[in-house]
Order: C-alpha cells, then sequence, then structure tokens
C-alpha cells in the first residue's frame, strides 16, 4: 500500500515536471538566448511557437538533445521536419523525455499561415506518459500562437497559448501555459528578445535574450530567466545547407546542463 502510494505521487509528480520541462523550446539556438523565443520564425518553430513557420521556404530536418546535470532520468531528444506548403508552413515532429523508467513521448503536427504582416498557427500535440508499473495515460493537446511584424523586419510581437483545450491525464489538468513577447532588431547583425510566460497555477517568468553576428555565419547568444535567476550562453554555425548550435546554462547545486542542436537543409534559402 505504501509502494503503491509513493509511486502514484512519484508519477504525478513526474508528469508536471516533464511537461514543465517538455515546453522548453527545443533547439539549442532557442536555450542560447534563454528561451525568449515567441517572437521568432525559425525551424525551431514548432517548439516555441507554431506561427513562427508561416514563412517557410526551405525543408530542413532537425535533431536536439538536451542533458540536464548529467541525469539519464531527465535527458530530452526531439526531432522536427519543417517545410512550405498549402501556401503556409508545415512541421512535423517528435519529443521525448526520460527513460525506461519514466517517460513522456509527444508526437506533433502543425500548420501556419501568413496574411500581411501577420502569421498564425495551431498544433496538435498527442501526449504519451508511461511510468513502470503504474501503466500508460494519453491525450491529445492543442496550442494556438501568432506573430505580428509591428515595425517591418524591425519591432515584432508574438503570443502562444499552450494546452488551449484544456486537456487532462486522469482528471488531472495539464500545464496551462500563456506566452507573450517583443523582439526588437535594428539590424541583420542583432536580436534582443523579451517575453513573459504564465502558467496559469504559478507566478510568470521574465525571460530576455541576445543574439549578435559576429560574422555572417557564427553567431554569440546569452539569455536570462526569473524564477528562478537562471543565466544561459550559447554559440551557433550556419551556412546553406546545415546549422548546428550549442547551448550551456548551470545550476548552483546540480551542475551544468547542455543543449546542442542540429538543421539540415535540403534546399536554398529563397
Amino acid at each position: 500500500m505504501k509502494y503503491t502510494f509513493l509511486s502514484s505521487l512519484f508519477f504525478w509528480l513526474s508528469i508536471f515536471y516533464s511537461t514543465a520541462q517538455s515546453k522548453e523550446p527545443c533547439g539549442a539556438r532557442a536555450s542560447g538566448m534563454g528561451n525568449a523565443m515567441v517572437t521568432v520564425s525559425d525551424e525551431w518553430s514548432p517548439f516555441h511557437n507554431i506561427a513562427g513557420i508561416a514563412a517557410q521556404k526551405r525543408y530542413a530536418v532537425g535533431l536536439w538533445y538536451k542533458d540536464d546535470y548529467a541525469i539519464r532520468a531527465y535527458r530530452e531528444t526531439a526531432f522536427n521536419m519543417t517545410g512550405a506548403l498549402w501556401k503556409g508552413g508545415l512541421a512535423c515532429s517528435f519529443y521525448r523525455f526520460g527513460n525506461e523508467v519514466y517517460n513522456t513521448n509527444r508526437i506533433s503536427l502543425g500548420y501556419a499561415h501568413k496574411i500581411s504582416l501577420v502569421s498564425l498557427g495551431i498544433q496538435a500535440h498527442y501526449v504519451q506518459v508511461a511510468m513502470e508499473n503504474l501503466g500508460v495515460r494519453r491525450n491529445l493537446v492543442l496550442d494556438f500562437g501568432g506573430i505580428a511584424e509591428l515595425v517591418p523586419n524591425k519591432l515584432f510581437f508574438g503570443a502562444n497559448l499552450i494546452n488551449l483545450n484544456q486537456a487532462k491525464l486522469n482528471n488531472e489538468l495539464l500545464p496551462v501555459i500563456m506566452k507573450a513577447g517583443l523582439s526588437y532588431r535594428p539590424g541583420k547583425k542583432v536580436m534582443l528578445n523579451t517575453e513573459v510566460e504564465k502558467d496559469i497555477l504559478y507566478k510568470p517568468i521574465v525571460k530576455a535574450g541576445l543574439e549578435y553576428a559576429i560574422i555572417e555565419k557564427f553567431r554569440i547568444r546569452t539569455g536570462i530567466n526569473t524564477n528562478p535567476f537562471v543565466n544561459f550562453f550559447g554559440v551557433g554555425f550556419q551556412n546553406h545547407t546545415f546549422q548546428l548550435d550549442y547551448a550551456l546554462t548551470k545550476h548552483l547545486q546540480l551542475g551544468y546542463s547542455h543543449r546542442i542542436s542540429i538543421l539540415v537543409f535540403f534546399n536554398k534559402l529563397k
């Protein structure tokens, strides 16, 4: 009886930990900028705001790996495919958190379309949470996002609502998260982002991120989060064939956390 209670408690605590973790945008570019990415349009947009794939002009496949504090149970991986379709952008992705004892898996499909200076997108996630001896839970989660150019090519506003259908697992509400932010881009070399993320059950998190292109193909990044306060650092290299990004952060007690991602492009950017 005691074992069952403790196992069940751990199971549901793990669900909330992993679903919160899974909402951290995949892609080391995002991690390097403190995950302040709700305004950004790139091939990893399915993980930070589906509206960002609306203007896709090339096909890409991406892989992402996250190692938190060298603890196997906290490792995350993701696979992502994006491309232009139906006068918009289509994305298909897979995400996994955990190990054979406890894991969360998510398969996602999203579409976005751009009208004038506004991009809108919607995404569906088939979520499966499993723990050894305690079974499997599944449900469908929906996200909706938008990005608007307030000043063309200079100032952007983005917003994203995660779990808009308020999906549950075993009668427990999965995280409902709202994000909104601004991005200022004075030129092609600099991007300064800020956003606020609010889970309906917790205090808001303020995020800020900076990306600077030292040379055309090489970029450095940094970012911060509040609640708790965390620093992020990252670098990236990109040419017409692939993009490689790395990010690093450190927890005062647990140590270093690493993220790495790669994108491969199958046609040139038009």
